[in-house]
């Protein structure tokens, strides 16, 4: 996970964004919604950067082949939908 990990509230007015996090870029946020990082602009859509309106629930956000809804190939002993137990 980043270490520039923040938790604040956005609207600061000083062109810059507190956006979610997306470790691995498949596109699910993190599980920890209340994990966020301060972004150098305000499209949220830089490395490791998620908007809020983008799903929650990453099963492994340091594995971009795991996540919900995730291709679950057969025998191969892995679930890429769930996090290892």
């Amino acid at each position: 996970m980043r270490a520039a990990v923040v938790k604040a509230r956005s609207g600061l007015c000083n062109g810059r964004e507190v956006c979610f996090v997306d470790d691995d870029g498949d596109g699910y946020r993190t599980a920890d919604t209340t994990v966020t990082m301060g972004s150098v602009d305000t499209d949220c859509r830089d490395t490791d950067e998620a908007r809020a309106s983008e799903p929650d629930g990453d099963c492994d956000d340091e594995d971009p082949d795991r996540h919900p809804g995730a291709s679950d190939p057969p025998a191969d002993g892995i679930d890429q939908a769930r996090p290892e137990a």
